[in-house]
């Protein structure tokens, strides 16, 4: 569905509710700066899934969840695929101050020395077994260059020097309550290009576009993203102006948000593609349709949830099936537990 967008630097369009404004204003959201987090930190650190702060609501100390996965492949399985604990620590202001993500013998610790929104050092630790096998202190300058410097415990458990690669092609421009702009330099087999991303002073994308390094003056790949009076984003729109080695010719595409009432994305659009949510009273997604208009293939999320006094939900059951000729198949269950501490 979204390869021809993904062709500019990896914008995540994975999730379309990452964009809309009642998800970036949320106060978690916006205290960890989550707009500039997806795009400045794609791809480099995994571990960082912000989708647990969708409708965080009170003053949260730490937030533990476990969950169970199960996934279907025609074979009934007798138990649990996956089990996954992940806590985050907040501080009062909201800002997490530390990640660790437990898969069941391997464990990975991200330890925060400063804020998300324009971090300094971050720690990463990897134990297996409770053993620590890789240390990694990740260093940024003020355009949000890195170098990350990974290491390995000796016998004598002490730390030595494993890695040190250098920074990234990407660097950020940030200017107090004016545009912000983010260039990424990409090599592959197809071509050498130049990607520049431009945000608002709330890291709203305003436009995405890709210049061949051969010839800069050679527009690849752009994409506006269209806004209404509100900064609610309606529209995307997304055109490959030169062929590539899988596509021929030139395409353009249209990706549009639908909205409810309370501002709710109820409807995203991309070709033939189409994604609907229904919400409960709290908010949360209730029904989630993938489908096609040919009608070939779909999919369908239903999830179910439990509260607690704070109207955070401790409890969420999902089911995900397949749709194929009018035949619903379960493709992965899963449950989530969650156990979440307050400041007092």
């Amino acid at each position: 569905m979204f390869e021809t967008i993904c062709d500019i630097n990896r914008i995540n369009y994975a999730d379309p509710i990452y964009y809309t404004k009642s998800f970036l204003h949320n106060p978690y959201v916006k205290a960890n700066d989550l707009a500039k987090h997806i795009h400045l930190y794609n791809k480099h650190l995994t571990d960082f899934k912000y989708y647990s702060f969708i409708n965080l609501k009170g003053s949260v100390n730490k937030l533990t969840e476990t969950k169970q996965e199960q996934f279907f492949d025609g074979v009934v399985r007798s138990g649990p695929f996956e089990t996954t604990r992940t806590c985050y620590t907040f501080q009062d202001n909201h800002e997490l101050i530390q990640l660790t993500k437990d898969n069941g013998g391997s464990k990975r610790d991200w330890i925060l020395f400063d804020s998300l929104k324009k971090p300094n050092t971050l720690r990463g630790l990897t134990f297996v077994n409770d053993v620590l096998i890789s240390h990694e202190d990740i260093s940024f300058n003020a355009f949000l260059e890195y170098e990350r410097i990974g290491e390995l415990p000796s016998s004598d458990d002490s730390l030595h020097h494993q890695k040190r690669n250098r920074q990234r092609t990407t660097k950020y421009g940030f200017r107090s309550g004016k545009e912000t702009q983010k260039i990424h330099y990409r090599n592959n087999r197809d071509e050498q290009s130049k990607s520049i991303i431009t945000y608002n002073e709330e890291f709203m994308i305003l436009s995405a576009k890709a210049h061949s390094q051969k010839d800069k003056s050679v527009l690849l790949y752009e994409a506006e993203f269209i806004y209404d009076a509100d900064n609610v984003l309606n529209k995307i729109i997304y055109t490959r102006h030169k062929p590539t080695r899988y596509y021929a010719g030139n395409v353009s595409h249209e990706l549009c948000f639908e909205y409810d009432d309370k501002g709710r994305l109820i409807r995203f659009t991309k070709d033939f593609h189409t994604i609907t949510w229904e919400y409960d009273e709290h908010d949360n997604p209730i029904y989630i349709e993938e489908s096609n208009s040919n009608g070939s293939m779909g999919f369908e999320a239903r999830n179910s949830y439990k509260y607690d006094d704070q109207g955070n939900w401790i409890y969420r059951r999902t089911h995900k099936l397949r749709v194929q000729s009018y035949r619903s198949v379960l493709i992965r269950s899963a449950e989530i537990n969650r156990q979440i501490e307050y400041f007092r």
